[in-house]
């Protein structure tokens, strides 16, 4: 479709546009062009990376030129719709709706992408807290609900964290639990976390030791 555009390209431009515009693009802008749309649509970087044929989301992040205003924006208007999950979406909830702009625009200031989801902590302002454990109940932690190209990490991250609790709470029985409790603690948050996720992703039922069975068989 790309390229059946770019070959009536010339004619549509003689016809429509004015003499009195020049413009000096190459058909490379428009891939900047799409994929800044793709993002402000609210296609995820996974999706839009492998839509372009890419190989590292980070390869798309130099197309997106969504400022980080209307990022932040964009994102307060999906909480407001319900479309998020996480600590501040299940508090907005409870807020008048005449006092919501306002808790929102002060809460949401950054919007940061952490793989499972969104941070929104404002960093110019305080360190992270949770040393971006942001799945171990932070408050400035959301997700999309329904966010098909972040499943594969919000599966890996569960089971991994299952498979570290197993080991914190064999470490809790022997002789020498040391700090053991408080990683079982922090492990349960990030299971709770990440299981709800999974849920607003579609997922009811989910093995981690059957999915990492299958990783590892291929």
């Amino acid at each position: 479709m790309f390229t059946t555009f770019m070959r009536y390209f010339p004619a549509l431009a003689q016809e429509y546009a004015s003499a009195s515009i020049n413009v000096d693009f190459t058909s490379h802008h428009f891939r900047h062009t799409l994929n800044t749309l793709l993002d402000e649509g609210g296609l995820s970087d996974l999706l839009q990376t492998e839509w372009f044929g890419r190989t590292s989301p980070q390869d798309t992040k130099a197309y997106q030129h969504t400022s980080r205003e209307k990022r932040a924006l964009m994102l307060r208007e999906d909480i407001k719709k319900g479309l998020l999950g996480g600590q501040l979406a299940e508090q907005i909830k409870f807020v008048p709706i005449e006092i919501q702009d306002a808790i929102l625009k002060a809460r949401v200031q950054a919007v940061h992408d952490v793989g499972t989801g969104i941070c929104v902590h404002n960093f110019s302002q305080t360190p992270c807290e949770r040393h971006l454990q942001c799945s171990a109940d932070c408050k400035d932690y959301v997700w999309a609900k329904d966010d098909k190209g972040r499943l594969d990490e919000q599966k890996r991250q569960l089971a991994l964290t299952a498979l570290a609790r197993e080991t914190a709470e064999a470490q809790n029985k022997t002789q020498k639990p040391k700090k053991s409790a408080d990683w079982l603690a922090h492990n349960d948050k990030k299971l709770t976390t990440l299981s709800k996720q999974l849920q607003d992703n579609g997922v009811q039922h989910f093995n981690p030791k059957e999915y990492l069975r299958e990783v590892e068989h291929g």
